[in-house]
Formats: C-alpha cells, sequence, structure tokens
C-alpha cells in the first residue's frame, strides 16, 4: 500500500531524511535486479519523463533527486513552503515523498549514503546536406555496413539512415550537444575523436573493450557506458567536465582516475570488481553519488 506523509511529518526533518533513504534504497536495490518498473513511479513523481528513457538513464535521474545528500534541497522547499503558507508546494512535496512498497524488495545490503539536467538534441539540419535522397550506392562511392560495429558506421545510421551521405571529420566537429549510438554492437571508436563539442554521450550496451578515443571529448559532461566490456577506464579522467559517469556493467577494478574528475556528481559503478574504496570513500565525502 502506497504510504504518504502527512503534514505534520513533513515538519519533522529526520522523518524526511528517513523516507528519502527509503526511497533510495529501494532504487538501488531495483536498479541491482532490473526491476526498472519501481523505478518508473518515483520518477514520474519528480516530474522526469519517462517515455523514451533507457531504463538506467531513468535510475540516475531518480536517484539523484531522492537521495539523501539532496536533504539539505528538499528541506529547503519545506522549510520556506510552510513559511509562507505555500500549500500548492507542500502537496507537490507530500507527493514528491510518496513511498510505494514492494512485496518483494529485499535490500540486498545496507545502503551506505555518505557523500541538474538539461535535454540536448541536434539533426540533419546542423548539417549544409539534402537528407531526402534514398541511398543508392554506386558510383565508385564505398558502401558502408551500418551493422560492422565501427564508430563511423554507427554515427553515419543515426544521422543519415540510408541516405547516400557520409560523415567526415568536419561533419564530426559540428555535432553539438547529445549523441545517442547505445545498443549498436560497437567495437570500434576511432573517429569519434572529432566529436570535441559534445556534451553529451550515450555508447552503452556496446561491445566496447576500450574508450581510448574519448580522451579528446573534453566537454562531455554526461557519458554513459554501461554494459561494455571495459577493464580500464583511465582515460576518463581527462574528461574534467563530467558531472554524470555511467560505468555499470563492466569489469573495472581500479577506479582512481575518478578522483581526477572534480565537477563529478554522480557514478554507477554496479557490477565492477571495484577495489579501490579509498577513491570511494574520497568521492563520497566530496558529496558525490556513488552507486555501487
Amino acid at each position: 500500500m502506497e504510504s504518504l506523509f502527512t503534514l505534520s511529518e513533513l515538519k519533522q526533518k529526520p522523518l524526511v531524511e528517513e523516507r528519502l533513504k527509503t526511497i533510495a534504497a529501494q532504487l538501488i536495490a531495483a536498479h541491482r535486479r532490473h526491476r526498472h518498473e519501481l523505478v518508473v513511479p518515483y520518477a514520474r513523481q519528480a516530474g522526469i519523463a519517462v517515455e523514451g528513457q533507457a531504463p538506467h538513464h531513468l535510475f540516475m535521474k531518480a536517484i539523484q533527486v531522492f537521495h539523501p545528500d539532496r536533504l539539505t534541497v528538499v528541506w529547503d522547499q519545506v522549510d520556506r513552503a510552510f513559511l509562507t503558507s505555500d500549500k500548492n508546494t507542500l502537496n507537490a512535496l507530500i507527493q514528491l515523498l510518496r513511498f510505494h512498497p514492494d512485496p518483494a524488495f529485499v535490500p540486498r545490503q545496507e545502503v551506505d549514503f555518505e557523500g541538474d539536467e538539461e535535454e540536448y538534441g541536434f539533426d540533419e539540419e546542423d548539417f549544409d546536406f539534402d537528407v531526402d535522397s534514398e541511398f543508392e550506392g554506386g558510383d565508385g562511392e564505398e558502401a558502408w555496413d551500418s551493422a560492422d560495429g565501427t564508430f563511423f558506421s554507427a554515427v553515419k545510421r543515426e544521422l543519415f539512415g540510408n541516405n547516400a551521405l557520409y560523415p567526415d571529420a568536419a561533419d564530426l566537429a559540428k555535432l553539438e550537444g547529445e549523441l545517442d549510438l547505445s545498443d549498436y554492437d560497437l567495437h570500434d571508436l576511432e573517429g569519434i575523436e572529432h566529436c570535441t563539442s559534445l556534451t553529451s554521450l550515450n555508447l552503452s550496451l556496446n561491445n566496447l573493450d576500450n574508450v581510448f578515443a574519448l580522451g579528446s571529448l573534453t566537454k562531455l559532461e554526461v557519458l554513459d557506458l554501461a554494459e561494455n566490456d571495459l577493464e580500464d577506464a583511465d582515460v576518463l579522467g581527462n574528461l574534467i567536465n563530467l558531472k554524470e559517469l555511467d560505468l555499470s556493467a563492466n569489469e573495472i577494478d581500479d577506479v582512481a582516475f575518478l578522483e581526477r574528475l572534480t565537477n563529478l556528481k554522480y557514478v554507477d559503478l554496479t557490477g565492477n570488481p571495484v577495489r579501490n574504496q579509498a577513491v570511494v570513500a574520497k568521492l563520497e565525502a566530496r558529496g558525490v553519488i556513488v552507486i555501487l
């Protein structure tokens, strides 16, 4: 049965903190067990768009709303709403802290809680190409296999579909905002080093075993590398503007490079054999949300 706060409970900071911890623990447990349907109601009550979101992206956004590190922000909203008798905000906060119990919910372990979203996009109009022509091939042009696991083939398919247009380094340098190449069976990132204006990159659900080519993408703020074959991600320490990083479901044991990411706010290391617990402790002391 769903559990709502009362106004009297909302006035008590320890109860608000406890509710955030309870919700966050359930979200993390659901993420670990791939029970993504349990994340959806919390995302909705936090005002996060659910449709079209990959499950781990939805979790990443939701946990940053409900993590206990957000207590100060939530409590400031509560305090101001009571001082100004803002009933609409108080009702919204009561809805935000609604708890949806899962009968099968059993946390794997106690979760230790020590320790802003922009939308981007681009389309073919950003380039000086006519993309209405159908792909015909021939004329001596080399045919690209859009399923060959290379970055160039994937970005060609993502940007231009089956049209006879092929991005070069200059085109790639024009890309700004977000690029989503998830689930393309990528194993080769050659060429991505030209995408130096990207701020959000999704390379999840691929077959990558190295990410050396990402070292020059220093404008990146959001990077998703979940469910690849990575054992070494040290080059990511060059991405000094990273705020959100998903490395879940890889084989990375050394995460010392994370200390160099001074703007980091969130990192998901679920499913990795992390051995640098001291690094994790330092990140949490800085206020970084670390999911293990």
